[in-house]
């Protein structure tokens, strides 16, 4: 997430197209986002952008 400074190693890897939806787990589907807003970008809080 934009301006987040959490370390990668305590991020959560997040399906940018949610796997229910037929998303894949491949790279190109995921980012890494703190515990924080990958609990808001699964509570319809505006999706964090893609980098």
């Amino acid at each position: 997430h934009p301006g987040c400074r959490m370390p990668a190693r305590f991020c959560d890897a997040h399906h940018i197209t949610h796997w229910a939806q037929g998303g894949e787990t491949i790279l190109a589907n995921l980012q890494l986002l703190c515990r924080q807003h990958h609990r808001q970008a699964h509570h319809h809080q505006p999706h964090p952008l893609r980098q």
